[in-house]
C-alpha cells in the first residue's frame, strides 16, 4: 500500500511521537510512504529552532524511507516560517502536490 501523511497538529513531542509511532507501524508492515505535507499549525516543525527528539527522529524516518516533507506555503504564511530560509528536508509544497501525491496514494492519513 501507498500511503500519503498528513500533519495538521502543532508539532508537539507527544504528536511527532504519534506521527513517528505511525510512520515506523506503516514501514515495518510493507508500506511505502509517498510523502508527508505538514499543513496548519504543524508548519513550525520546519524552523530549525524546534529541537525535540522525535522531530529529529521522524527527518531521520523520512530520509531513509526517501520521501519528501512538503511545507504548505499558506499555511507558513500564516504560521511565520519563511519558506525561503527552509533548510532540508523540509521543501515548499501546496494543494497541487498534495492533490498529486493523493492520486498516487492507496491512502491518506491525517494526524
Amino acid at each position: 500500500m501507498h500511503a500519503v501523511l498528513v500533519l495538521r497538529r502543532p508539532p508537539e513531542e507527544a504528536v511527532l511521537t504519534e506521527c513517528l509511532n505511525l510512520l515506523q507501524a506503516l514501514l515495518k508492515g510493507g508500506n511505502r510512504v509517498n510523502a508527508l505535507f505538514l499543513m496548519g499549525p504543524a508548519v513550525a516543525m520546519a524552523q530549525e529552532q524546534l529541537r525535540s527528539g522525535p522531530k529529529d527522529e521522524l527527518i531521520a524516518a523520512a530520509a531513509a524511507a526517501a520521501f519528501p516533507l512538503y511545507v504548505c506555503g499558506r499555511a507558513a504564511a500564516h504560521h511565520g516560517v519563511d519558506l525561503n530560509c527552509l533548510a532540508a528536508p523540509f521543501v515548499p509544497g501546496g494543494y497541487f502536490q498534495l492533490l498529486a501525491a493523493m492520486q498516487e496514494a492507496e491512502r491518506t492519513i491525517e494526524i
